[in-house]
């Protein structure tokens, strides 16, 4: 939040719509804030980031079931281990690169990169989360 406030001179509803937009991905937030400062509006942000995901997502199938596995256990934990899922580093960063989760190096965690997208699209996954964001 400090970044979009106090360099990139957002005003602070702003960019907090922004921050959510992103989930705290830093090179996204650059951009973000690149495209609202050139009077995009967040909905076209929004498009973007969607169209990203979903070209990311074109080999999702290959790992549907550990993506639903780790899906449901974020929702639980908010944060997993990623070698809970994967039986080596390959996999687990091919994965993480065409999905919609973020891996945490320092700590070996997966977190949600996009939550938004997991809540406006829950039926694609398969999920009955309504009761988890009530």
């Amino acid at each position: 939040m400090e970044y979009l406030t106090k360099k990139r001179n957002i005003n602070e509803v702003d960019a907090k719509k922004l921050y959510e937009l992103v989930d705290s991905n830093f090179l996204d937030l650059y951009a973000a804030a690149d495209e609202f400062l050139d009077t995009k509006s967040f909905e076209d942000i929004k498009k973007g980031i969607t169209k990203k995901i979903e070209r990311k997502s074109i080999i999702k199938y290959k790992y549907h079931e550990v993506r639903n596995k780790i899906l449901k256990a974020l929702l639980e934990c908010k944060k997993l281990r990623v070698m809970d899922f994967f039986d080596n580093y390959e996999d687990a960063g091919n994965f993480l690169y065409f999905d919609i989760f973020a891996y945490h190096p320092e700590s070996d965690n997966i977190t949600f990169q996009y939550e938004w997208y997991i809540r406006e699209n829950a039926s694609e996954f398969r999920l009955a989360i309504c009761y988890l964001w009530d």
